[in-house]
């Protein structure tokens, strides 16, 4: 087979038996920084097509080998008494403000490359890159003869680089359920104990509902959107079967949030005394059709005006005051067209999340925990405050009893700052829930003007707006 080096002006052939040039070929084995060298050595406007893909591939073959170098320091990490597993998740998630998820993964690649050298070889020389290699370590089983996920290793291996992450996925699984069946079936009861539905939010107004269930399950709740798809089309319809199936399952669960009850008429469960309900935050002036400000969707983010209005249209409405500086809730209002506002819903209100650094979790999902504990030896409307409770998902919450984490809160900016057993300081940012009237004239101002000054607009005191 020949290499074929592209020079800049020349398009480079593309016959048969020809491949692309390997930049790894002239620099010292695992040697990142002579890589980046010599794939940074171009003038992008004047090189030729197929060496701009060379490269292309190249600098991807680059990222592979520094996560792998990463994973072998997270390994590392994860290896020393005194941080662990599961503080190595904490630090992680806190240093990156990422998710517990992300943080996770980060250890649990670590610990499967560890496991798994010669994975972590093809990853470190940049023959596959990070997704074939998850793709193979999420098909391995962590239990059982590691000879023998060696050799299933070793057969997957050879032709890894030709095959597509999910294709390389399903190989590794095939032969894995070959190899040992009695295994297969002790996984499939492991894999079964982590089923769970999450939510993950998009942009646009969208967002991803995944459920991860045992196969029959799963495939019994397609068929059950797809009949219900195919009988809701009329001669009319111009929706794509894949919008009526998403229509037909959201269908489900709004009208079971309407009624409040169940499919069998028992009642939805309630959190922290209040029935499950959507929470939308939108300005009284966009409510009324002044502005198209976005409003905030709990348990989502950011949504269009239009969306916000369409939702709150037949909700309850309640005041809140926000920080025009920051765009951070200051006061919760407790005149409402319905009675029950409480400390509760205002914390809840005001910091949207956990507040651990990167925690997405919702704050009606969450515990109300006191920041400075809880002495009961002195009145219980003293301590129990906006001002002493946070919410935090229940991972988080015994972070800070028992992990050997403090947070104090800014008084100043609303931030989180949380300290970890090493004495380092994360910051967890107090949550906008309206766009301040600076940051409106910055993004609105014309290209080569500066901003103007802040339109004056009436906001009712008290609701109805």
């Amino acid at each position: 087979m020949t290499t074929l080096l592209a020079e800049p002006g020349r398009e480079m052939p593309t016959a048969a038996g020809m491949r692309l040039p390997d930049f790894r070929e002239d620099v010292p084995p695992r040697d990142l920084v002579a890589l980046a060298v010599a794939l940074d050595d171009v003038d992008v406007a004047g090189a030729a097509s197929m060496d701009l893909l060379a490269r292309a591939v190249g600098w991807e073959r680059l990222i592979s080998m520094a996560q792998a170098r990463q994973a072998q320091v997270v390994g590392e990490l994860v290896a020393r008494r005194e941080v662990g597993p599961g503080r190595t998740v904490d630090e992680l998630q806190a240093a990156l403000s990422c998710t517990a998820y992300q943080a996770q993964q980060m250890v649990v690649r670590a610990e499967g490359f560890a496991a798994h050298p010669a994975l972590a070889d093809a990853l470190a020389t940049g023959e596959i890159d990070l997704r074939r290699a998850e793709a193979v370590l999420h098909a391995l089983p962590v239990t059982g003869d590691p000879h023998r996920w060696d050799r299933v290793l070793a057969a997957v291996l050879e032709d890894a680089p030709l095959w597509s992450a999910p294709a390389l996925r399903r190989q590794t699984e095939r032969l894995v359920l070959a190899a040992d069946p009695e295994q297969a079936r002790v996984r499939c009861e492991r894999a079964r104990r982590e089923r769970c539905v999450e939510l993950h939010p998009d942009v646009a107004g969208m967002a991803w509902l995944s459920a991860y269930l045992p196969a029959p399950e799963a495939v019994a709740a397609f068929t059950v959107v797809d009949a219900l798809a195919g009988s809701s089309r009329t001669v009319d319809d111009e929706r794509t079967v894949d919008q009526r199936r998403a229509d037909a399952f959201g269908a489900i669960f709004t009208a079971i949030a309407s009624a409040g009850e169940l499919p069998d008429g028992a009642p939805l469960p309630r959190k922290h005394g209040r029935r499950a309900q959507i929470h939308v935050t939108v300005a009284a002036t966009t409510l009324l059709g002044l502005d198209d400000l976005p409003g905030e969707l709990a348990g989502y983010g950011p949504i269009t005006a239009e969306t916000a209005r369409r939702i709150a249209q037949d909700g309850t409405w309640r005041r809140l005051l926000t920080d025009p500086v920051s765009g951070t809730l200051v006061e919760r209002g407790s005149t409402t067209y319905q009675p029950g506002a409480d400390l509760t819903a205002a914390v809840i209100a005001r910091d949207v999340t956990c507040t651990f650094p990167g925690c997405g979790q919702p704050a009606w999902r969450c515990e109300l925990d006191h920041r400075e504990p809880f002495d009961p030896d002195r009145p219980a409307d003293a301590q129990t405050t906006a001002e002493n409770l946070d919410p935090r998902c229940k991972h988080h919450h015994d972070l800070k009893g028992g992990g050997g984490w403090t947070v104090r809160r800014n008084a100043a900016t609303g931030a989180c700052e949380w300290t970890d057993p090493f004495g380092i300081t994360f910051v967890r940012l107090a949550v906008p829930i309206a766009v301040t009237a600076a940051a409106l004239r910055c993004i609105r101002a014309p290209s080569g003007e500066p901003p103007g000054p802040p339109v004056a607009r009436g906001y009712p005191d008290e609701p109805p707006f």
